[in-house]
C-alpha cells in the first residue's frame, strides 16, 4: 500500500515549491523542454 507522508502540510507546501521552481528554471534541466510545454503553470 501507499506510504503516509509524515511531512507537515508547510514541508509539503515548501517542498512543492522548490521542486516546481526547478522545473521553471531557464537555466534548469527542463529548460530544453519549454518549448514544448510551458513552465508558467509550475511556478
Amino acid at each position: 500500500g501507499l506510504r503516509v507522508s509524515e511531512c507537515s502540510p508547510e514541508q509539503l507546501a515548501s517542498n512543492s515549491i522548490q521542486a516546481c521552481r526547478v522545473l521553471a528554471d531557464p537555466q534548469g534541466p527542463f529548460a530544453a523542454c519549454h518549448q514544448t510545454v510551458a513552465a508558467e503553470p509550475f511556478q
